[in-house]
Formats: C-alpha cells, sequence, structure tokens
C-alpha cells in the first residue's frame, strides 16, 4: 500500500516515531507543505497514492 504523509509542519520524534510505526509494510511518501508548494503536484501525488494522511 502507498501511503502519502502530508505534513504542514517539520516532524517531530513523536510523529515521526508513529509514521515509522504506520509504514512497516508499505511504501510511504513524506511531503511537506509550505508557501511554495505546487498544488498541481500535490494533487497528482493525492492521487497516485491508496491512503492520504495530514499532520499538522
Amino acid at each position: 500500500m502507498k501511503t502519502l504523509h502530508i505534513l504542514k509542519t517539520e516532524a517531530d520524534d513523536t510523529t515521526m516515531a508513529l509514521i515509522e510505526g504506520l509504514e512497516r509494510d508499505g511504501d510511504a511518501t513524506l511531503l511537506k507543505i509550505d508557501d511554495f508548494t505546487n498544488y498541481e503536484e500535490l494533487i497528482d501525488q493525492i492521487f497516485e497514492h491508496d491512503l492520504v494522511v495530514t499532520w499538522w
């Protein structure tokens, strides 16, 4: 299963531990959203993955 993790801020140790726990058996992509995000690329990434998780 391909999972896309969208991060609004830098991931702290707890967040990274949770992401790693979720991704033991799958393929994960981390994407940090900032002021210069290419939204067309973001939409393409969302549709290329089976699951999308957003992190504050």
